[in-house]
């Protein structure tokens, strides 16, 4: 008997599609399967690190470690930075990560960053 390949889509994985709606926390399913349809991975993975970022800059006291990761995932450079260096300050227990941290490899290949 012959099956036609073919790639599997969201929608032939209900179980992917729902963990995919709990992940990205608060955003819907659709609106991350509309972005990757449109746009592609890239795009989606920004409009779920955008959202994230919004949230997490409603708390009153930000994890820094948090709040980096966040404006690294959102392509927000300069944010990163200053955040890191603020994280530095306080002695943020999360900095111990940056070094091999492969979401931060663009801003360790930036920036001298000794720790």
């Amino acid at each position: 008997m012959d099956y036609p390949l073919r790639l599997a889509t969201l929608d032939d994985v209900p179980v992917l599609h729902e963990l995919i709606a709990r992940s990205i926390r608060g955003l819907g399913a659709a609106d991350y399967t509309r972005e990757y349809r449109e746009h592609g991975h890239d795009a989606a993975s920004l409009l779920v690190a955008t959202k994230e970022l919004k949230q997490i800059l409603k708390r009153p006291n930000p994890d820094m470690w948090d709040l980096a990761n966040a404006y690294v995932a959102a392509g927000m450079r300069d944010e990163t930075l200053r955040t890191l260096d603020r994280g530095l300050q306080i002695h943020e227990p999360g900095l111990l990560q940056l070094r091999v941290d492969p979401d931060f490899s663009g801003v360790r290949n930036n920036r001298p960053i000794s720790i």
